[in-house]
């Protein structure tokens, strides 16, 4: 191995090393908000369905938004208000924590809560068929952040385990159909440039080696044979060279735009999204 190759060897090692714990830079980026959970507006259910439908959707919400899975992947750390917290300003402005169901009104509760975003939505009934309709309202900019709906023909028990649970996970995590979904860490691109670069290194050494073989050969097949291998080596070599080249260029990628990639399977095909606005679709299934 020549001096430079061992150079460039040394530089991606380095750079394997320096990924090992990503918690570090990471968490530095984390932001921080106070959320407000309000009891979903009962329409076509009474009052006491609706307010235990809230209650478990407010604690499905709570054990997503504290985990260090949801803080790692999203990027985002809620301070979910206590429920006791929002009856007891309620009850100083003499209003009921129910019937919230559009941004101005979301906003006007979110400034007396004093948070930063606050869940709203309605549960209803037609004829047999269930419907949860629920949003994510940032109190400063008055903009929805995020969707979440669900339709459900059966018993309210159903609705309860099923459609609840649904709804959580789509509001604070995005639209999810079929549970697939991963999001990419910037140190996933950072190992991969750095360990195909390095795997890269180490074939064109064994070609170079096979080339050497080419001068000393003393047959025609031992000459054949190790030409074949110095091409495969060289082609193996340049494939992950290319990888690795665009995964650090990736990387870089994420680093300047402090970026993370979501990957989503929804009702149009599998969805790639960037937080930085970069999205599009790959509309065929696989």
């Amino acid at each position: 191995m020549n001096r430079r190759t061992q150079s460039v060897a040394i530089v991606l090692i380095l750079i394997v090393i320096r990924t090992i714990p990503p918690q570090t830079s990471f968490s530095q980026e984390i932001k921080s908000y106070n959320l407000a959970i309000l009891d979903l507006d009962a329409k076509g259910i009474s009052q006491t369905e609706a307010a235990y439908l809230s209650e478990y959707m407010r604690g499905q919400v709570t054990r997503l938004v504290t985990s260090d899975e949801y803080k790692n992947t999203v990027g985002i750390n809620y301070n979910v208000v206590e429920r006791s917290q929002i009856d007891k300003i309620f009850e100083q402005f003499e209003i009921q924590n129910t019937g919230c169901t559009d941004v101005s009104c979301a906003v006007e509760f979110g400034k007396m809560l004093s948070v930063e975003r606050i869940i709203i939505g309605s549960v209803g009934l037609v004829g047999q068929t269930y419907s949860i309709s629920t949003r994510i309202v940032d109190v400063e900019s008055t903009s929805t952040i995020a969707v979440a709906d669900y339709t459900f023909t059966g018993q309210i028990d159903d609705l309860l385990i099923k459609g609840i649970t649904s709804v959580a996970d789509e509001l604070m995590y995005g639209k999810k159909v079929k549970g697939y979904r991963f999001v990419v860490r910037r140190n996933v691109p950072l190992l991969l440039g750095a360990g195909s670069g390095i795997a890269a290194i180490f074939f064109k050494i064994k070609a170079d080696r096979f080339y050497e073989d080419q001068e000393t050969a003393e047959s025609l097949e031992v000459l054949r044979k190790a030409k074949n291998n110095t091409e495969r080596y060289d082609t193996i070599s340049y494939v992950l060279g290319g990888i690795s080249l665009v995964s650090l260029g990736f990387s870089l990628y994420q680093f300047l735009k402090g970026d993370k990639i979501e990957v989503s399977d929804n009702s149009m095909g599998v969805r790639i999204s960037c937080a930085s606005g970069m999205r599009f679709t790959l509309t065929k299934k696989f």
